[in-house]
């Protein structure tokens, strides 16, 4: 499970998230297109992490996204992206659905 910690001064805007598995992560941003694709009509803070590891006998890169949750003033994963290198194939995982979607 992956844990994500932030450190706060005040407001998203000072805040300094860190992934807990090591993976490079983005500077938080704001965004309105919802896993970096789906045109929305609200904006939030989000950021990204990329990490690449072994998925059956597959190389696999994943693209986890977190928003600012204010209410609770943390970090939540909503979804990731994941590329598979046998084919070059782009999946898109939806917390909310609860399913994968694609290829893309």
């Amino acid at each position: 499970m992956r844990v994500v910690r932030a450190g706060r001064a005040s407001g998203a805007g000072q805040t300094l998230a860190r992934a807990s598995s090591g993976e490079d992560c983005s500077a938080w941003y704001w965004t309105s297109k919802l896993g970096f694709y789906w045109q929305t009509s609200s904006e939030w803070a989000e950021f990204y992490c990329k990490e690449s590891g072994i998925v059956g006998y597959h190389i696999v890169h994943r693209w986890p996204l977190y928003f600012w949750n204010a209410n609770n003033e943390t970090w939540e994963f909503y979804g990731e992206w994941r590329q598979w290198t046998q084919d070059g194939s782009l999946r898109y995982w939806s917390v909310a659905d609860g399913a994968w979607s694609g290829p893309y």
